[in-house]
């Protein structure tokens, strides 16, 4: 017989392979990480075929915004159309909590004779993007008997609480202390000092106004402070007098100094009061 011809339908199935993402992780508010496959075994290729040329592009849906969590990765783009993937990616990202921010810590001082109940709020200076925080109390120390009973402090807002139990006479030294946690989604907890300081004077409420000045070559001279000092409430308010100083160790000379600085009002030596320092501190 002649040789004879005809056609068939050739079907060349992808192959199936399953590659697996490498786990990663980040600290919260870092870029994503680049994602890598796990070694694929001997033989899973075909030829001299590589894990670059199947065009495997991985992402994530995480962003540095993202919560503290774990998230999948997902292939992005065509493969290779010689081989079906399956990509396992699932919780292949972990994004761990940031580094805590560094907090000053808190001191309340209040004239040895004073009772009464007192609110303290917890200071500024968490990350706006902190997510789900609460707060917590601990280390208290009030073997001196300075409050009444243990503060406590709420647990959505970080407000402490506590009663001054008053003294009769003035013992230098005695004050009461503890510490105050926020624990925080995605940033390490926050720990806070606060020491309550029993004084033998009144301690003023101050108040600053912000200072603009122009570059000089010189440091801003004290005498640009202005701002106003009050004790007690209601009709039994009165007026501090004092000389404004800024704080020790500060800089306040060239543009790049700008910011918060602390300032202290000086009472004169004769009078009931003690030195006060306003919060927050005063924009320069």
């Amino acid at each position: 017989y002649a040789e004879g011809t005809g056609s068939c339908t050739l079907v060349v199935a992808p192959k199936p392979i399953t590659v697996t993402v490498k786990a990663v992780d980040r600290k919260f508010g870092e870029e994503n990480p680049a994602f890598e496959i796990e070694t694929l075994a001997e033989g899973t290729l075909v030829g001299d075929d590589t894990v670059n040329g199947l065009g495997l592009g991985l992402k994530t849906m995480a962003t540095s915004a993202s919560n503290v969590g774990t998230y999948d990765v997902e292939g992005d783009g065509e493969y290779d159309v010689n081989y079906a993937v399956t990509i396992v990616g699932q919780n292949k990202l972990t994004v761990k909590k940031a580094d805590a921010p560094t907090i000053a810590g808190q001191e309340m001082r209040f004239k040895y004779s004073l009772t009464g109940e007192q609110t303290k709020a917890f200071p500024t200076g968490l990350p706006a993007q902190k997510g789900t925080t609460t707060y917590s109390i601990s280390a208290i120390d009030n073997a001196s008997g300075v409050l009444t009973a243990n503060p406590t402090v709420n647990s959505t807002t970080g407000e402490v609480s506590y009663t001054l139990a008053g003294k009769s006479t003035y013992t230098a030294g005695q004050k009461a202390t503890f510490k105050v946690t926020a624990t925080m989604q995605n940033y390490q907890d926050a720990v806070v000092d606060y020491t309550v300081l029993l004084i033998n004077k009144d301690a003023p409420t101050v108040s600053v106004n912000p200072i603009t000045v122009t570059y000089t070559g010189e440091p801003v001279s004290r005498d640009r402070i202005t701002g106003s000092a009050t004790f007690g409430e209601g009709t039994e308010q009165v007026t501090v007098e004092g000389a404004w100083k800024w704080k020790d160790g500060q800089a306040l000379t060239n543009v790049a100094d700008s910011g918060t600085k602390t300032v202290v009002l000086v009472p004169p030596a004769t009078t009931t009061f003690e030195e006060a320092e306003p919060p927050p501190p005063l924009p320069l």
